[in-house]
């Protein structure tokens, strides 16, 4: 021996090699590698010294009793030094070892990380053979040559992995031993399974069937869906007796053994008695094979499995261990490895792997297997023999799966009519013929077709027994087929009946739950949600029993979670789910049921406000079923979901392309196959969230014209209607969703009513709805149907000024839905809207008391889930609307406004706060800011308002431009500038929307809403004119609407406006007081009808008709006495009335009255608009009532406040004009003249006409006469009174301007031109009522022109007039005693003393009498001053 030559050994036999190393005092380690032959006894070269240690390497276990310090199993090297290893081997520099990673992964994972082929692997590369990233392909092409590879350096025994495999398998060769010839064949058969799971029960199964069918005698030659003597003769030896014996079972065992001790196979970790082979032992075991082996070995492996599930004819979870070895053995040559068997031999086989496949919905490796089985018979037998029906009966069923509809149609017709042939009329299989084509045509969208099919099969079996499985079976399907046509009713009758008939079987029998199954189903498409949900419970309660991972149960949990998701049970529904959803991570990723569950999962949590993860969850699901066919019906169906659930999150863009996406796809289905109408009718909604309204409405009116071939209560085309008439409203289309075919269908009478709502047909609509309500009194009470057409019946009502019914129909709903959970949805959902009746009502307190229910019962959903997002957001607008500013700490916590809490900002601040986690260009988010930016303006923060407001056009810029929602923000923005003095801004901003909307139909609600805001922004820019054309416009274009809608109103009132600012104050009054007229149909405390009556008064004050002012504006105060104290509403008519009764003389009444107002608004914001105006205007009050001093003070402090506006703003200037003229009053000109010149010259920047500026130059040219500075008072009048001439000749500005000019000349000695002056603007004035105040006193002024023009009888002439005139004025009013005592001067200076007297005497008696007023006290200074 070697070993002894270099140990200088004598004789180096073994013995004395041994001996030597036992007795040498020399340390010593010896080395025996690759003991891995079973029958060789290494002990006997074991020497026994304590001087040595000796390493033996095995690939044999029975080696380990050799061991006396231990030894170590050595498996695969772990991955990551796997892959060090390779790329070592591959000598590839460590500095582009980060680069390389993936691809050495790529190859470390295909070697198993079996560490001789790494090395081999990293060789052939080394040597320029190929790169790393090409070794995987090249692989799989040439695996055989690469595993047989070797470096040129001088090998070991094992020079390459393919060697190391082969020595084991000659050793087999050579043995005689019985279980080593079992153990080759056992590694021949293996190598057409799977490499792992490979359990002991599926050889044990197949020997126990094959010795059953042995026993029976019967051969099923002719039998393609049965096994026959034939394949018991291609079972190995071993499998070929049944495993009855230990002797049997220990056959089996050691052949295991023997490939275990050569490490062949590895033995389980548990007591499954399962075992795996190394992948490229896999690999080398089918190649080391020649043909005529390789087939031997395909058919025994088949024939094992294909016997191994006999007698089970539905799922069984052994059926999960089979999958991946039937899977495994249909991936190769088929063809090839059955060319030696019959046809019917090998198709029985098939057949039985095929029907493993499809019970594990195994479909990609499914398709191809039923092709080779058709393709073996196709041509043996005839068209109309059994078998060859039988093939195109189960090639229909898998096709089914797999979305085929139509080709699945065409084959069951087919099978459907062979039988018809072939067979009696109540024969099992050709009933089972029609069963399976009327479910292709369900799945087809065929359902009239499915149902008449089944009416036949269920009359033809009347004949059996009730309670005969087939009977009741074809009374099942029919009951599916009558849901999926609309006729739930029917279905609920007969499931109903089946179930009952089955009460006899045993409790958990399958068809009885089944049945239950089914029923649930109905009876939640039927509206009767808790029946469903207590049946389903029921059944998911005794199918506890079977495995946690049995389909069947897995599948009534998952229809209980989307009963308790129908239920508003939705967070049940998600944790049922996510159990369901957890269970199935044992099967593939691609697993149809696992698919389905995650599906199912991500609705629920889109409907639990959870969308981030809906969209996650079905991006996976999209992304894993990318493998499948492009118009795959599940592929598409999550891609329409996924879709949805963008939506859902604000992603619409992604949405629409998505949708875009299946449409296109679905276009070689039928024009009306139910799932493309679904998916336009999907997509129809997307374009309209889009802003695509145009898109929309072409496409949902495809639809609806493809569907009328459907029953006309069809729910499908019923849906398509109403959405196609919400699209036509969205458009503006209102006469369109009129459409004529509506009325008769309960459905789309509920959208026709919907119409007529927004048409302003709110009588036809209320009518409409009344009558579909009426109709669905035969459901039951609490049946959702009914409750949402009640609930749509009070929109209406609400809608047409009925909110007493309105509230009084809703409470009905909210009793009714008591019995539903208190966090139900649609439970919330009633008492929200009922909240929106109670605040139409003027019922704020309970409005906010029933939302703040809302909120507190939402505060269990996460803070921001959308519902709870949407509740808050209502209850703001409910403080909004209640004025509230002091609740708000219980609530949300405390905001600080300026030292006062808002309700309506504290919680849309909130709201906003929450959603900030969402896109920056979430809808959602933007519209809770877009609200916000309103309550900030309602609030008096209007730098807020804008800057928010701004944020949101901003984010929406990448929206199209005439995108709804772009605009709208557009629109809300030019508001926000309005209110904040930039009204060139919001001009500018509502003219670019005006241009948008051009493309809209002329009548659309939307660019009429654009052109009547634009009017209003005109108007503040003193572009009155435009306003008016503007508005004209828009109200003769509203013409067509009835001549109560709200939208026709609103513009009329509006035109009004425009039209007393334009000083056609005749025409305003005109059109307020039909538009009052309209109104009296309305309750009296109607919001609408008090804001007109309102805006009547202040026309008639407008117009001189001031006493119908005050009477008007006392009936609206005496209205809202019943709103709250600081209502906003009841606040502004109090204001309004002051003003009246100051333009009345009603001094004192006004002062009080707004002293009122000013002490209630104290609450508010010490800047807040409302409360510097009201103080503005008690300013206006003290200064008429002769309190000068309170009023210089007032002002200076409104002056104040408003500093920190913009030097420009329109409140600021007028506030401060507003102060100069207290000044003048009080006798402080100079401050008076200063201020003015101010106000002047910052509105230099304002068009020379525009009516401020002009009113300020008024102003200053009359505090620059009170200032002595009579030549620039001159100047500056003739100024604006050249600047006027444009205006109309009796436009109220250019005559007042005129009037005051004619007093500055008077002043100036320039009497002529001052009589001239005013006789010109005396005569235009004839015009006006006799006792307009704008008349008389022009008349009076001309009186004292024509006096100092000693025109002394024309003077007293015209007084007398004056006087007589003003007899109807309360008899202390200012301009009764003015003219009184002006008409006595004259008389005096006239020479009628007597009559001077008389007059004097009375006017003092009335001084007496009113003395201590103090407006009367500069009147008492003038008469006790006269002569």
């Amino acid at each position: 021996m070697d070993l002894g030559r270099r140990c200088g050994v004598a004789e180096p036999s073994l013995e004395n090699v041994k001996s030597w190393l036992a007795c040498t005092s020399q340390r010593w380690l010896l080395i025996i590698d690759n003991a891995d032959d079973p029958e060789i006894d290494y002990s006997e070269y074991i020497p026994s010294s304590k001087r040595g240690d000796i390493l033996l390497t095995t690939r044999n276990p029975e080696c380990c009793i050799y061991n006396t310090a231990g030894s170590e199993p050595l498996g695969d090297l772990e991955p990551k030094l796997a892959r060090k290893l390779l790329l070592r081997a591959s000598s590839i520099m460590e500095s582009r070892w980060k680069e390389k990673e993936k691809a050495a992964m790529a190859v470390v994972n295909i070697l198993g990380s079996h560490t001789l082929a790494i090395i081999q692997a990293g060789a052939f590369v080394r040597q320029k053979l190929c790169t790393l990233e090409e070794y995987p392909t090249i692989f799989q092409q040439q695996r055989g040559q690469l595993l047989k590879f070797y470096s040129k350096q001088k090998p070991s025994v094992y020079d390459n992995v393919y060697t190391t495999f082969e020595v084991s398998a000659e050793y087999l060769q050579k043995s005689r031993l019985p279980e080593s010839l079992d153990a080759l064949n056992l590694l021949h058969t293996l190598a057409f399974m799977h490499n792992n799971g490979i359990s002991e029960k599926i050889f044990q199964r197949a020997s126990e069937y094959a010795s059953e069918l042995k026993d029976s005698g019967i051969n099923n030659d002719e039998e393609v869906l049965a096994l026959s003597m034939h394949h018991i003769t291609r079972l190995p030896s071993y499998a070929q007796q049944e495993w009855s014996s230990l002797q049997d079972l220990l056959r089996w065992r050691k052949a295991c053994s023997v490939l275990e001790s050569l490490s062949i196979i590895t033995p389980g970790n548990d007591d499954s008695a399962a075992i795996s082979v190394h992948p490229l032992v896999h690999i080398w075991a089918k190649e080391r094979q020649d043909h005529q082996s390789r087939y031997r070995a395909w058919q025994s492996a088949a024939t094992i499995l294909a016997l191994s599930c006999q007698g089970w004819y539905s799922y069984h979870p052994f059926f999960s261990f089979l999958q991946p070895h039937v899977r495994a053995c249909v991936s190769h040559n088929i063809n090839e490895y059955t060319q030696h068997m019959s046809d019917m031999e090998a198709a029985q086989i098939l057949f039985q792997l095929a029907y493993v496949l499809d019970i594990m919905r195994d479909e990609s490796s499914l398709t191809f297997l039923v092709q080779c089985i058709r393709l073996r018979l196709q041509d043996r037998y005839g068209a109309n023999e059994e078998t060859t029906l039988q093939i195109k009966d189960f090639t229909g069923r898998v096709y089914l799966q797999q979305g085929k509809f139509q080709e699945v149609v065409d084959i069951f017709k087919e099978v459907a009519e062979g039988r018809s042939r072939m067979m009696a009329e109540d024969h099992p299989s050709r009933l089972d013929s029609q069963h399976a084509l009327a479910g292709a045509y369900e799945a087809n969208g065929q359902v009239d077709e499915a149902v008449t099919l089944l009416e036949h099969a269920v009359k033809v079996q009347e004949k059996l027994a009730e309670d005969h499985p087939s009977r009741l079976a074809s009374q099942h399907a029919l009951a599916g087929a009558y849901v999926a046509n609309g006729q739930v009713d029917e279905a609920v009758t007969l499931l109903e009946h089946v179930v009952k008939v089955q009460e006899k079987l045993a409790e958990d029998h399958p068809s009885r739950l089944a049945s239950q199954h089914a029923l649930a189903g109905a009876y939640e498409a039927n509206g009767q949600v808790d029946e469903a949900v207590t049946l389903l419970e029921h059944v998911v309660k005794v199918k506890e029993k079977l495995a946690e991972d049995h389909p069947s149960r897995l599948a009534s949990q998952h229809a209980l979670a989307g009963a308790y998701r129908a239920n508003g049970q939705v967070d049940e529904a998600v944790t049922l789910l996510e159990h369901v959803v957890k269970v199935q991570e044992k099967l593939a990723e691609d697993h149809p049921s696992r698919l389905a569950s995650q599906h199912t999962l991500a609705g629920a949590y889109e409907a639990n406000g959870q969308v981030d993860e809906a969209v996650t969850l079905l991006e996976h699901v999209v992304k894993v079923k990318e493998k499948l066919a492009e118009d795959h019906p599940s592929r598409l169906a999550s891609q329409h979901a996924l879709a949805g659930a963008y939506r859902a999150n604000g992603q619409v863009d992604e949405a629409v392309t998505l949708l875009e996406h299946v449409v296109k796809v679905q276009e070689k289905l039928a024009e009306d196959h139910p799932s493309r109408l679904a998916s336009q009718h999907t997509l129809a909604g997307a374009y309209r969230a889009n802003g695509q309204v145009d898109e929309a409405v072409t496409l949902l009116e495809h639809v609806v014209k493809v569907e009328e071939k459907l029953a006309e209560d069809h729910p499908s085309r019923l849906a398509s209607q109403h959405a196609l008439a919400g699209a036509y409203e969205a458009n503006g289309q209102v006469d369109e969703a009129l459409a004529e075919d509506h009325p008769s269908r309960l459905a789309s009478q509920h959208a026709l009513a919907g119409a007529y709502e927004a048409n302003g047909q709110v009588d036809e609509a209320v009518t409409l709805l009344e009558h579909v309500v009426k109709v669905r009194e035969k459901l039951a009470e609490d049946h959702p149907s009914r409750l949402a057409s009640q609930h749509a019946l009070a929109g209406a009502y609400e809608a047409n000024g009925q909110v007493d019914e309105a509230v009084t129909l809703l409470e009905h709903v909210v009793k009714v839905r008591e019995k539903l959970a208190e966090d139900h949805p649609s439970r919330l959902a009633s008492q929200h809207a009922l909240a929106g009746a109670y605040e139409a009502n003027w019922q704020v307190d309970e409005a906010v008391t029933l939302l703040e229910h809302a909120v507190k019962v939402q505060e269990k959903l996460a803070e921001d889930h959308p519902s709870r997002l949407a509740s808050q957001h209502a209850l703001a607008g409910a403080y909004r609307a209640n004025g509230q500013v002091d609740e708000a700490h219980a609530l949300a916590g405390a905001y600080e406004a300026n030292g006062q809490v808002d309700e309506a900002v504290t919680l849309l601040e909130h709201v906003v706060k929450v959603e900030e986690k969402l896109a920056e260009d979430h809808p959602s988010r933007l519209a809770s800011q877009h609200a916000l930016a309103g309550a900030y303006e309602a609030n008096g923060q209007v730098d807020e308002a804008v800057t928010l407001l701004e944020h949101v056009v901003k984010v929406e810029e990448k929206l199209a431009e005439d995108h709804p929602s772009r605009l709208a923000s557009q629109h809300a923005l030019a508001g926000a500038y309005e209110a904040n003095g930039q009204v060139d801004e919001a001009v500018t901003l509502l003219e670019h929307v005006v241009k948008v909307r051009e493309k809209l139909a002329e009548d659309h609600p939307s660019r009429l809403a654009s052109q009547h805001a634009l009017a209003g922004a005109y108007e503040a820019n003193g572009q009155v004119d435009e306003a008016v054309t503007l508005l004209e416009h828009v109200v003769k274009v509203r013409e067509k609407l009835a001549e109560d809608h709200p939208s026709r109103l609103a513009s009329q009132h509006a035109l009004a406006g425009a039209y007393e600012a334009n000083w056609q104050v005749d025409e305003a009054v005109t059109l307020l007081e039909h538009a009052v007229k309209v109104q009296e149909k309305l309750a009296e405390d109607h919001p609408s009808r008090l804001a007109s009556q309102h805006a009547l008064a202040g026309a008639y004050r407008a117009n001189g008709q001031v006493d119908e002012a005050v009477t008007l504006l006392e009936h609206v105060v005496k209205v809202q006495e019943k709103l709250a104290e600081d209502h906003p509403s009841r606040l502004a008519s109090q204001h309004a009335l002051a003003g009246a009764y100051e333009a009345n003389g009603q001094v004192d009444e006004a002062v009080t009255l707004l002293e009122h107002v000013v002490k209630v608004e104290e609450k508010l914001a010490e800047d807040h608009p409302s409360r510097l105006a009201s103080q503005h205007a008690l300013a206006g009050a003290y200064r008429a009532n002769g309190q000068v001093d309170e009023a210089v003070t007032l002002l200076e402090h409104v002056v104040k406040v408003q500093e920190k506006l913009a030097e420009d703003h329109p409140s600021r200037l007028a506030s401060q004009h507003a102060l100069a003229g207290a000044y003048r009053a009080n006798g402080q000109v100079d401050e008076a003249v200063t201020l003015l010149e101010h106000v002047v010259k910052v509105e230099e920047k304002l068009a020379e006409d525009h009516p401020s500026r002009l009113a300020s130059q008024h102003a200053l040219a009359g505090a620059y006469r009170a200032n002595g500075q009579v030549d620039e008072a001159v100047t500056l009048l003739e100024h604006v009174v050249k600047v006027e001439e444009k205006l109309a000749e009796d436009h109220p500005s250019r005559l007042a301007s005129q009037h005051a000019l004619a007093g500055a000349y008077e002043a100036n000695g320039q009497v002529d031109e001052a009589v001239t002056l005013l006789e010109h603007v005396v005569k235009v004035k004839e015009k006006l009522a006799e006792d307009h105040p704008s008349r008389l006193a022009s008349q009076h002024a001309l009186a004292g022109a024509y006096r100092a023009n000693g025109q002394v009888d024309e003077a007293v002439t015209l007084l007398e007039h004056v006087v007589k005139v003003r007899e109807k004025l309360a008899e202390d009013h200012p301009s009764r005693l003015a003219s009184q005592h002006a008409l006595a001067d004259a008389y005096r200076a006239n020479g009628r003393v007597d009559e001077a007297l008389e007059l004097t005497i009375g006017l003092a008696r009335v001084i007496a009498k009113f003395g201590g007023i103090p407006h009367l006290q500069p009147m008492t200074m003038a008469l006790y001053s006269s002569p």
